[in-house]
């Protein structure tokens, strides 16, 4: 069965039998003339984690034999680009895509006749998902979004993905703090409620507490969290019960480890939506923090352990990914302190670096470092 760009699942991923069960049947059902579906939940809900489980779900990969192709779409897409990486993909030739058109075109000849499955993941515009629609009638393509709205443009059949239930919340942080469900005292229960069920937070605070901090110290943090900086750059912001768990996680790293606080708030740098590979940060962390690439491998898997980003292990080039609450954070920390304009000087002091006559003179690592990083600038 072929997998392309699908995520890994998480570490601590919690089964959500009744809403995957949900879905699946709605995307298999052979008879259904709608050909889209859509996966429809607030920020830091789950989305992405439960379009995952199903990619890997083998009912649903014996349904498409021809693959399951998975895109991120984001809120600032490099659609030609997308649509060239797919179509490779679908074809196995390169193909350079000079606009939409031209790459919905191409993308519409691959699929001919194929049995597949295509996720867009994390959708902000309906136009977005049009240069993707492009599939025989035996396919089916998936959207994730927090918009309703693009699903009723779209003419997608809805499955919305709601909260955890009190149980599935406890279970989750009661998984990521190392602890059983019946260990959890009143402060944890608390600190659920404060998590607002929402998985991004309750696998922060969790992990906090894996790393000795008492459920009591987590509680009065996010209490007193001041969240004044998101409200500046953000106004009306709808997700600070993910917010308030990021900035007692960060608080408590900066405690720990000043540098590998400080070398994680560079990862503002990165462009959302886009997995950056670990050689781009590598290059970034080896300038800024003088760190060696065992080092850096390192503190990556330590951020990872504690929720704060995802690596990605399934292809041959370790990846490096950022939920988009979270890079909101960093770039609103970032902005806060004027601190932008100096990441983008320090990613093109460490290309240069790397690259002494020039870009195309560097080795491929700094081109994929400009596609994640210096692209923001």
């Amino acid at each position: 069965m072929y997998l392309w760009g699908v995520p890994d699942i998480p570490p601590h991923f919690l089964e959500r039998n009744a809403a995957l069960d949900g879905l699946r049947e709605k995307v298999l059902r052979s008879a259904s003339s709608v050909g889209i579906f859509g996966l429809q939940g607030m920020g830091g809900i789950g989305k992405t984690v439960l379009a995952t489980a199903l990619a890997r779900d083998e009912r649903v990969q014996a349904r498409f034999p021809d693959g399951v192709y998975w895109v991120t779409v984001g809120i600032e897409p490099q659609l030609t680009r997308q649509q060239a990486r797919l179509t490779e993909a679908v074809s196995g030739t390169p193909q350079s895509i000079a606009d939409v058109q031209q790459g919905k075109d191409c993308l519409r000849q691959c699929f001919a006749d194929k049995q597949a499955l295509l996720i867009l993941d994390d959708l902000w515009n309906a136009a977005d998902a049009k240069v993707f629609a492009a599939l025989d009638a035996g396919s089916r393509l998936l959207l994730t979004t927090r918009d309703r709205e693009i699903l009723t443009v779209l003419g997608a059949e809805e499955h919305t993905l709601g909260l955890l239930d009190e149980p599935q919340a406890l279970a989750l942080l009661a998984d990521w703090s190392g602890c059983a469900v019946s260990a959890l005292d009143d402060e944890a229960l608390a600190v659920a409620r404060e998590c607002g069920h929402l998985p991004l937070a309750l696998s922060l605070c969790g992990a906090m507490v894996r790393d000795g901090i008492p459920w009591g110290d987590v509680k009065e943090a996010l209490e007193e969290a001041d969240l004044g900086f998101i409200e500046k750059h953000f106004p009306n912001y709808p997700y600070t019960n993910v917010l308030k768990a990021l900035e007692v996680s960060v608080a408590a790293l900066e405690k720990q480890d000043a540098q590998a606080a400080e070398r994680y708030r560079e990862l503002a740098v990165c462009r959302a939506d886009v997995a950056a590979p670990e050689t781009a940060i590598i290059t970034l962390w080896e300038h800024t923090g003088n760190l060696s690439a065992r080092q850096v491998r390192q503190l990556l898997r330590r951020l990872d352990s504690k929720g704060l980003l995802q690596q990605e292990t399934a292809t041959s080039e370790r990846r490096v990914t950022l939920h988009d609450l979270q890079h909101d954070y960093l770039r609103a920390i970032q902005t806060e302190c004027n601190g932008l304009a100096g990441l983008h000087q320090h990613v093109l002091l460490a290309y240069s670096k790397k690259c002494a006559a020039g870009w195309p003179s560097g080795p491929l690592v700094m081109q994929k470092t400009h596609d994640s990083l210096s692209m923001r600038m």
